[in-house]
């Protein structure tokens, strides 16, 4: 085996080892499952709201997870669709209690109350066994962005209108370009090493996990993947080295970069999906040159 066989197979084993195992995985899909079927009925028993659909949501969607550092533990998001009645924000934080009180008639003995956990954006149900935590997102539908499932969903600091859909598309499409690439390299995998780096980060500099497929796709978006490990990671740091986030990041996905009025924020990294929402909003010039 040549030098650089040896090395594909070292990141091969790396990202294996960062990644939830098939069993994690096996047991992710069976209770997501249940859960889609049991919840569905629930809600639709009770008929307070008109539930549309349940589909995976998330990094496993993507295909970009990680196992939790240190813990064994892993999560999966299911995004729960339904039909918009009356005010987003007055439903959407009552849609939040009313999915856990489904979510705990599913599990009425056998769960205790602190396997439930109500946030500001999903209930989060732990499955302590299997180390699994299940976030399940409401979503309120709203056709504005003329995208697949688009709608409202909860956040810390607002509702936000966006698609989930569209989200995993738009690392579905780049992973699938990477595969047209001769070598190991693939555009998901990328993202799970900066993801990995990220976590390793000083507290103050953590991002979330979207900023890092955002900043894995502008580095990538000009020529794509590499034949190799070691120079498609240098084009990301390098491009994070030079670019410096001294321009706006814009995508063109899903609407029209001529269209898009830039905040007037020191750091711009828009979301790819809706051009409203800057990513990079909190920061300022210390904190690019910081990363």
């Amino acid at each position: 085996m040549n030098i650089s066989s040896r090395i594909s197979s070292r990141f091969d084993r790396f990202i294996a080892h960062i990644r939830p195992s098939r069993e994690q995985l096996a047991e992710a899909d069976h209770q997501a499952t249940f859960l889609k079927e049991q919840l569905t009925e629930r809600i639709a028993i009770d008929g307070q709201f008109h539930l549309e659909k349940i589909f995976r949501a998330g990094s496993t969607a993507k295909h970009t997870d990680l196992a939790r550092a240190g813990k064994d533990t892993f999560d999966i998001d299911l995004g729960v669709y339904y039909r918009a009645q009356g005010r987003t924000e007055d439903q959407l934080s009552r849609l939040l209690l009313y999915t856990h009180t489904r979510l705990r008639e599913i599990y009425p003995a056998e769960k205790p109350q602190q396997d439930f956990h109500v946030g500001k954006n999903a209930v989060n149900v732990i499955f302590r066994t299997s180390k699994l935590q299940v976030d399940v997102v409401p979503i309120i539908r709203d056709g504005f962005l003329k995208l697949k499932n688009s709608g409202w969903i909860p956040r810390q600091d607002e509702p936000r209108l966006t698609s989930i859909t569209a989200h995993i598309h738009f690392i579905h499409i780049r992973t699938i370009r990477s595969k047209q690439i001769q070598g190991p390299v693939k555009f998901n995998h990328l993202v799970r090493l900066m993801k990995w780096w990220n976590r390793r980060l000083p507290e103050n500099l953590k991002q979330c996990s979207y900023f890092c497929e955002l900043i894995t796709a502008a580095a990538l978006d000009n020529g794509g993947v590499t034949g190799d490990w070691q120079s498609s990671l240098e084009k990301i740091f390098g491009f994070l080295s030079s670019h410096a986030f001294a321009q706006p990041i814009i995508f063109n996905d899903y609407y029209d970069v001529k269209s898009v009025r830039c905040p007037n924020d020191q750091v711009i990294v828009l979301d790819a999906v809706n051009a409203d929402n800057n990513v990079a909003h909190k920061w300022n010039e210390r904190s690019s040159k910081a990363i």
